[in-house]
C-alpha cells in the first residue's frame, strides 16, 4: 500500500529538482549577457531553496528527523579576494574591449587604468597564494 503523503512529497521534490536543473542549465547558456546570467543564477538560488524545502517535507513524510539547516557561512577573506579578483578581471577585459572598439590608439588614461588594474590583480593573486600556503 502506497502512502499518499510520501507520494505527494516525492512528486513535489521531483518538480523542484526539475526547476532547479532548468535554472542551472539556462545560467550556463553560452550566448547570455552577464545580466541575463545573473538573473538565472538568482532564480537558481530560489529554486534551490524550494528544493531544500521539498526535501525536508519528504523527510518528514517518511518519518526522518531533519535538523534545521545551518546558517550559511560568512565569506572568508579568500572568498572575498577571489570575488574582487573576478570583478577586476572583468573590469579590465571590458576596458580593453572598449579601447579596441574605439579603433584608435588608447589614451594615456585608459592605458594607466588597464595597468593599475593589472597591478591590483597581481597583488590579489599574491595574497591568495600566501593564504593558501598558510
Amino acid at each position: 500500500m502506497r502512502n499518499a503523503r510520501i507520494e505527494e512529497a516525492l512528486s513535489h521534490l521531483e518538480a523542484a529538482l526539475a526547476d532547479h536543473s532548468r535554472d542551472i542549465a539556462k545560467a550556463r547558456g553560452m550566448t547570455l549577457t552577464d545580466e541575463d546570467r545573473r538573473r538565472y543564477v538568482v532564480a537558481s538560488r530560489r529554486s534551490w531553496a524550494r528544493l531544500e524545502t521539498r526535501r525536508r517535507e519528504l523527510d518528514e513524510a517518511t518519518g526522518g528527523h531533519v535538523p534545521a539547516p545551518a546558517p550559511p557561512p560568512s565569506p572568508s577573506e579568500t572568498d572575498e579576494l577571489a570575488a574582487l579578483h573576478a570583478h577586476l578581471l572583468k573590469a579590465q577585459r571590458d576596458l580593453i574591449r572598449a579601447t579596441a572598439r574605439a579603433g584608435a590608439m588608447p589614451s594615456d588614461n585608459a592605458l594607466r587604468k588597464i595597468a593599475d588594474i593589472a597591478a591590483a590583480i597581481g597583488a590579489i593573486e599574491t595574497m591568495i597564494e600566501n593564504q593558501a600556503r598558510g
